[in-house]
């Protein structure tokens, strides 16, 4: 909000839905913000958390006012390491589709020629039931979507698992991250077919440019015990395959509906216990660096700054038609108020012509 010389940014910290209203006058400006529709009541000895809300005052110039905001976040909210500092890491990007030999020769080519990535990025495709499948994304023909919810290697792209390719990254001194979109599921694989009532089923249809039907479900994260199997499962993915950074491509919370009386319970509830799921994961696994996905571009508040990095602006650099200059947009715009996003280039040659 400028003011003329001075104003306010306000931040929202809620990773669900939310709204801002502002109410523009001759002498004053009336905002409001938080959750949209809550009309509910708590029982006895229930509690549930709000939206956070930051209010920022500053002078002088907008740019200024971004810079401060930029400071606060590094201070006060971007993940610290061991030393207190924050962990920006520079990546080299990968399928993981892949097979292990083509990882590994990728590997050796990158310490060859002394390029010094911090982190090697292990990206979707090596999970689910063991089978072939293309070692680079197609976007016609990509079946790794199919397979979520089977948060296992492929044993027929990576035979040994996935500690090989671990090791060599943190041999040539980088971390390696690992990719998991952890709340959809295949509702013929994963924990549907035993917990139907941990999620829901969605329509049948095709994922992205794939034609081929499959039906998934989207876990409540409103139900204990489903996200403490979750808990379980991913960290003991994440440790068994040697995983410094987790990548999570997933979209917002998701949780049941709401009884008669209490609109907004189901979702304060569900957003509430994914702070927990990350909170946990952090916990168990000592130095764990998280990349907030949120399936291309979502998911960006105080409250996920507070806990990862965002590693990934926009799905719309992996479209083998996206103009160059749709990144830069979105680098400008988000440069001024998220400090280290980063990103890969489009896969279309640039023409500046």
């Amino acid at each position: 909000v400028d003011m003329g010389g001075e104003g306010v940014i306000i931040g929202i910290g809620w990773t669900g839905h939310w709204f801002l209203n502002t109410e523009v006058g001759e002498k004053k400006v009336h905002i409001t913000a938080g959750m949209p529709g809550v009309d509910t009541y708590l029982e006895p000895g229930e509690h549930v958390r709000s939206p956070r809300i930051l209010v920022m005052p500053w002078k002088g110039k907008t740019i200024d006012a971004q810079n401060k905001f930029r400071r606060f976040m590094v201070a006060h909210h971007l993940p610290k390491d061991k030393n207190g500092s924050v962990e920006p890491l520079i990546c080299c990007n990968t399928w993981g589709g892949m097979k292990t030999y083509h990882h590994l020769a990728l590997l050796d080519c990158l310490k060859e020629n002394d390029l010094k990535y911090d982190c090697y990025w292990m990206d979707a495709g090596w999970h689910g039931p063991d089978h072939e499948c293309e070692e680079f994304q197609n976007f016609y023909t990509e079946d790794w979507a199919y397979n979520q919810g089977e948060w296992r290697v492929n044993r027929t792209v990576h035979p040994d698992g996935l500690m090989p390719i671990s090791n060599a990254a943190h041999e040539h001194g980088m971390k390696f991250l690992l990719w998991c979109g952890a709340f959809s599921c295949n509702t013929e694989m994963g924990w549907y077919p035993e917990h139907p009532e941990w999620g829901r089923k969605g329509e049948p249809g095709g994922v992205g440019l794939n034609p081929k039907q499959a039906t998934f479900a989207s876990l409540y994260m409103d139900v204990p015990e489903a996200m403490d199997w979750l808990g379980d499962r991913i960290g003991q993915m994440l440790h068994e395959n040697g995983a410094d950074c987790y990548r999570e491509d997933t979209g917002l919370p998701y949780g049941h509906e709401d009884t008669e009386g209490r609109k907004g319970i189901g979702e304060m509830k569900a957003v509430e216990a994914y702070y927990k799921y990350w909170d946990a994961l952090l916990e168990q696994n000592p130095g764990l660096i998280i990349d907030n996905c949120g399936g291309g571009g979502h998911r960006i508040d105080l409250e996920t700054l507070s806990r990862s990095y965002v590693f990934w602006r926009s799905d719309y650099c992996r479209d083998p038609a996206a103009d160059p200059i749709g990144p830069q947009v979105g680098n400008y715009g988000l440069g001024f108020w998220f400090p280290m996003v980063t990103a890969p280039t489009p896969k279309k040659t640039p023409d500046y012509v």
